[in-house]
């Protein structure tokens, strides 16, 4: 039946296609994804009559993605030469942001993604709070 066990090679076949033609991962992207104040939309606008909380904050942006809804850990390639390790990449997103003095204690972090990694990102919310303890961050999720 249409819910039941069935042959997995089309999907595969139609994900690999997508991999390779850049949609799964960031191969492509731009080395800096420049976003000014101006060009961030609601509550992460740099109008602060539109986002009073959050007009002036930095936004980061993980140029990656990782195929995994960041959760992977896998150590060894896929047979498609990729290693689904979304789960250290958030760890190292957010070492970055506290080796570079970007996130500092006692600081507000307001932590999420969009669409699947939207969903990996809620995910990892624990993750990140055991990471940025010792900087009693204040965090919050979207």
């Amino acid at each position: 039946g249409r819910h039941g066990k069935g042959n997995l090679s089309r999907p595969l076949q139609v994900s690999k296609q997508l991999y390779d033609g850049g949609y799964g991962g960031s191969s492509k992207w731009p080395e800096l994804m420049p976003m000014a104040r101006q060009e961030r939309l609601g509550f992460a606008s740099g109008d602060c009559r539109i986002a009073p909380m959050f007009c002036q904050a930095s936004v980061v942006m993980l140029r990656y993605c990782s195929g995994d809804r960041w959760l992977g850990t896998r150590t060894n390639p896929h047979p498609w030469g990729v290693y689904f390790t979304g789960h250290e990449i958030v760890r190292a997103g957010v070492q970055w942001l506290t080796s570079e003095k970007i996130l500092k204690k006692g600081q507000k972090l307001l932590f999420g993604g969009f669409s699947a990694g939207g969903v990996g990102a809620l995910q990892s919310l624990d993750f990140v709070k055991d990471l940025t303890e010792p900087l009693n961050v204040d965090l919050k999720a979207f």
